[in-house]
């Protein structure tokens, strides 16, 4: 089956949700803060109310879509790549439970957190389960192989409720087939969805990694 490379899915990736750009754009405190975000969504699996005085550092993060707001309550649901909103990608690490943006997060986790992480999702095409564990350095041996669809679109101001929704999980050969006839897509083998996702995610996670002793 045709498959996309790393590096040209990575190039769309970037071009729509520029993460690093943004990143690289924070001044200190905002930059720490949006460190502390990341840190407290994986470590307790929870949507954060931030007080008052932080109102500014969480629009400024909100403005670059570096994390998913709650605009009635006013609490960070998320940050990719993890949210505390319910999605098709479950993740489990020990005792802490949360939920992936899309499928291209889920496996982008463990290599960059160095843990082993449960994946518990479904196929987008034929809606059978995706359950398996991966490690921080080797891709997961399954039964059957999965790839990783990407159907390009715009991220509307918020990729977690756009573009996040059409990175999915495919079962099959066939089922990737037939899910790229629908759509403008790319797809991707497990193993190199692993490679992008880690070299994506690389100036968000690593950073806390040491915080979170997993």
């Amino acid at each position: 089956m045709q498959t996309d490379t790393v590096e040209a899915v990575l190039d769309r990736l970037t071009e729509r949700l520029p993460l690093a750009e943004q990143i690289a754009s924070l001044n200190s405190r905002q930059l720490r803060f949006y460190r502390s975000i990341c840190f407290e969504l994986i470590a307790r699996g929870e949507a954060i109310v931030p007080d008052s005085s932080a109102r500014e550092d969480v629009l400024a993060l909100a403005e670059r879509d570096l994390v998913v707001m709650d605009a009635d309550r006013g609490a960070v649901l998320g940050a990719y790549p993890v949210t505390t909103e319910h999605t098709p990608h479950k993740l489990k690490m020990g005792a802490r439970a949360f939920h992936a943006m899309c499928a291209f997060d889920a496996v982008s986790v463990a290599p960059i957190l160095e843990v082993s992480v449960h994946i518990e999702s479904q196929c987008a095409a034929t809606g059978g389960a995706i359950d398996f564990m991966q490690t921080a350095t080797r891709t997961p041996r399954l039964d059957r192989p999965v790839w990783v669809g990407i159907a390009w679109q715009d991220t509307c101001q918020c990729a977690a409720h756009s573009l996040c929704r059409d990175m999915v999980f495919l079962s099959s050969e066939h089922a990737a087939d037939e899910w790229r006839q629908q759509k403008t897509v790319s797809v991707l083998t497990l193993e190199d969805a692993i490679r992008a996702g880690q070299q994506f995610f690389t100036p968000v996670l690593q950073p806390i990694r040491a915080q979170l002793a997993l």
